[in-house]
This record gives structure tokens, sequence and C-alpha cells, in this order.
């Protein structure tokens, strides 16, 4: 009866401890640790908000001028409405590829 019981003790904590590697897995498959993208994007918010002067208000004033007049941006994955980026995405696709392209910033 005994040698039942910790056996059963047993395969709970083998049950839970696979169940906390699963959620582990997960977890980063989607970090920036794993995900190249994720990580940029991440250096990126990081270094608007290291510099602190930017009016987030007028940010987003600026931000939807830009998808307005370029919906190809607004709708991408890495720079859009929607990205992980958020208002900082407009900005930084008009710093890396719109200036060259021609593209518009400001209202």
């Amino acid at each position: 009866m005994v040698r039942l019981a910790t056996i059963r003790w047993q395969l709970a904590g083998l049950t839970l401890f696979a169940a906390a590697l699963a959620v582990f897995a997960v977890g980063l498959a989607g970090s920036a640790l794993v995900d190249a993208r994720q990580a940029e994007q991440q250096t990126i918010i990081n270094n608007y908000a290291r510099a602190g002067s930017i009016d987030q208000v007028r940010e987003k004033v600026l931000a939807e001028a830009y998808w307005r007049r370029n919906p190809d941006v607004a709708a991408d994955d890495v720079y859009g409405a929607a990205s992980t980026l958020g208002v900082f995405g407009a900005r930084e696709h008009f710093n890396r590829h719109g200036r060259v392209e021609g593209r518009k910033w400001g209202p």
C-alpha cells in the first residue's frame, strides 16, 4: 500500500515537471532569446524608451499620418499599426527605408 502511494506521488511529480517544462519551452520559443526579429524589435523599443525625449501623443499622430499615406507600411508585420513596435514602427520604417524611398514623414 505504501509502495503504491509512493509511485502515485512520483508519477504526479513527473507529470507536473513535464507540464512545467512544456510551458517553459513554449515561452522560450516566443522569446527574444530565440526569435531574432523579436529581439530586434525589443531593441528598437528600448532605444526609444531610453531617449525619453519623444512625445508619445505627437508620435502617435505622426505615425497614423504616415500609415494613412503608406497603407503597405500600416499592414506590415514589423512596422505596421498592429506590430510589436506600435507607433514607433512608423518612425523606424521611415528612418530605415522610407526616407530613401522618398516617403514623407509628418502630418
